[in-house]
């Protein structure tokens, strides 16, 4: 029996125990000191309600299963002890003396691995146990590798939905048996992936993996679905606020500061929530719904738990219908560009105009783009519709400007996912041949928050596009990270200050003085300022005085479909004129 002690059980024991379970105190004697001789320690029991006693609590390698037994009989310990979490393909060798089919068909149903007839075979006895627990242990861990994530250890899928099936069934038998599952994702885990590389993402993972462990109890189960998907099953909770509290550890542990490889990195995690009752029908469903809750932890600003409800799902079901019909819409052409001016608070000239999305719903109507874009975003349908956006954009000011509406320039929004697609400034240099726009009447306007997100590919792809004579603007300046210091280092034309500051300019001396630093070191880099969001004449006032260059707002005009913001533009563009003949003839 040394191959025996060179490898631990599945226990953990590098002497296996076997269970002995029979009536006979005789037969339990022989049995002893045969499996002692083989190898095994013994433990033995007299009936089936102490058989599943020991077997709970000392959980042996192996059971030696006697059908007839007083109390509940051995068909009944075998399935009981059957039902027990990862035991399934535990070894259970049930001894019948009956020697019928129906008996041997009864205990293969109980869950019996094998089986024996009394009289026993003394002599082949510790030779059929050792075989039955060598093959049980290869079975075992071939089970394992099948059910288990080979990078962290913890269960998988396959093995979270056996077990979340398993306490669904407990719950639909025993009203008061509550249960929870967790879905816990990690924010923004691919910036990391991407910046430093999957190995270190890996051991990150294996990190989380393990700091979630932590957090649960031996009767839970921790599984990770793939990616920076965890699920975490509760088993026999109190109500809803045992599983947050578990959700406050999980959320707390996981953002402690993680050094892999030199690279110290702080990671925060969403947390869904869906607790257990009988309104579900099928044990998937809490799953799906944990995933919804997730989701909506995220969406209220990351690093969080939310508990599901009804109206999550109705929301959910909602967005997949919008995403259903946003693809339509890309098929069939549905989109449209309205453009709003951008005036110089100076001259009153209209300089460029800046080209936003709308959705023509074939039922909704007018749908603006803060409903979809982001589903968009999310997807990946942003890369079509932004191809569609620039081609649109460049090819109206290209007709403008033909047709005399000279010197106008269109600026267009370029999303996150579109700033980091794959030959992004090829399919800008491809649009312009296409309509052919000069690079100078191009604008693109990207965000505060997503210049920042990767700064170094960042500022790489934003240098091609500047090199290739296209204008850029960072738009909704002063909401993300508000750092000035950062401004020197992206090859930027025109700073957009954000609406809220305009907002307020009036009332708040705060505000008033974070516009005017703005725009004196935006005026220093020899950078163009816009305000967003000017309403009325007093802001005018003020953003005028203070030096700042342009303005765009619902005081110059609201954004209009290109027929009706055309008469806009010749007004302006008449204007324009008579000014640099009045300077001309001053001069």
């Amino acid at each position: 029996m040394k191959d025996f002690k060179a490898r631990p059980t599945e226990t953990g024991r590098e002497i296996p125990l076997a269970l002995v379970v029979d009536d006979d105190s005789m037969f339990r004697l022989l049995a002893h000191e045969v499996l002692t001789e083989a190898g095994f320690n013994v433990e033995e029991a007299e009936d089936g309600i102490k058989a599943i006693d020991i077997f709970e609590k000392l959980q042996p390698d192996i059971v030696l299963l006697d059908v007839q037994l007083p109390g509940i009989d051995g068909f009944a310990v075998c399935e009981q002890m059957r039902n027990v979490p990862g035991k399934d393909l535990f070894p259970i060798l049930m001894i019948t003396g009956l020697g019928d089919n129906e008996s041997i068909d009864r205990a293969y149903q109980a869950g019996a691995t094998n089986f024996i007839t009394k009289p026993v075979n003394w002599a082949l006895l510790g030779h059929n146990v050792r075989y039955m627990l060598r093959a049980s242990r290869i079975e075992a861990q071939l089970l394992r590798d099948a059910m288990h994530d080979s990078l962290t250890g913890l269960p998988n899928r396959s093995l979270l939905m056996d077990r979340l099936e398993v306490s669904w069934q407990r719950a639909v038998r025993h009203s008061d048996y509550f249960f929870a599952v967790l879905f816990v994702d990690l924010d923004r885990f691919k910036i990391i992936n991407d910046s430093l590389g999957h190995g270190i993402g890996d051991e990150l993972l294996i990190e989380v993996s393990a700091r979630i462990k932590e957090c649960s109890r031996t009767v839970d189960t921790v599984a990770r679905l793939g990616g920076d998907e965890f699920v975490i099953l509760l088993e026999d909770i109190g109500d809803v606020g045992d599983a947050e509290k578990t959700a406050e550890r999980i959320l707390e542990i996981v953002r402690g500061p993680i050094v892999i490889s030199g690279n110290e990195m702080s990671v925060t995690c969403s947390i869904g929530i869906a607790v257990s009752s009988m309104d579900y029908m099928k044990s998937e469903d809490l799953l799906r719904d944990a995933d919804t809750a997730m989701y909506r932890a995220k969406s209220n600003g990351k690093a969080q738990y939310a508990v599901f409800d009804h109206s999550m799902h109705a929301g959910a079901v909602t967005i997949l219908r919008l995403e259903s019909e946003l693809r339509r819409a890309l098929e069939h052409q549905e989109f449209c560009l309205h453009y709003q001016p951008i005036v110089s608070l100076l001259t009153g000239e209209i300089k460029s105009v800046e080209a936003l999305i709308r959705w023509v719903h074939p039922v909704r109507g007018l749908v603006m783009p803060g409903e979809f874009v982001p589903l968009a975003e999310e997807t990946g349908m942003i890369i079509p519709i932004g191809e569609w956006v620039l081609e649109t954009a460049c090819r109206q000011i290209k007709a403008w400007n033909d047709v005399g509406i000279s010197d106008l320039r269109v600026a267009v929004n370029v999303s996150s996912r579109q700033l980091k697609q794959r030959g992004l400034v090829e399919m800008i240099t491809r649009t312009l041949d296409k309509t052919s726009l000069k690079p100078g009447f191009l604008e693109l306007e990207i965000t505060e928050s997503v210049i920042m997100e990767d700064s170094r590919d960042t500022i790489a792809t934003l240098n091609r596009i500047k090199e290739s004579g296209v204008r850029l603007t960072i738009d909704d300046f002063g909401i993300g990270y508000s750092s000035l210091s950062y401004l020197p280092r992206f090859p930027a034309d025109t700073v957009k200050i954000d609406r809220s500051f305009v907002n307020k300019i009036t009332i708040s001396p705060k505000n008033f003085e974070i516009i005017k630093t703005v725009v004196s070191l935006c005026r220093s880099m020899g950078l163009t300022t816009t305000a967003e969001g000017v309403e009325t004449i007093y802001q005018f006032e003020k953003l005028k005085c203070l030096g700042c260059s342009q303005g765009q707002g619902y005081l110059f005009s609201k954004p209009k479909g290109a027929e009706e913001i055309e008469p806009i533009l010749w007004s302006a563009c008449k204007v324009s004129t008579e000014l640099s003949q009045q300077d001309r003839s001053e001069g």
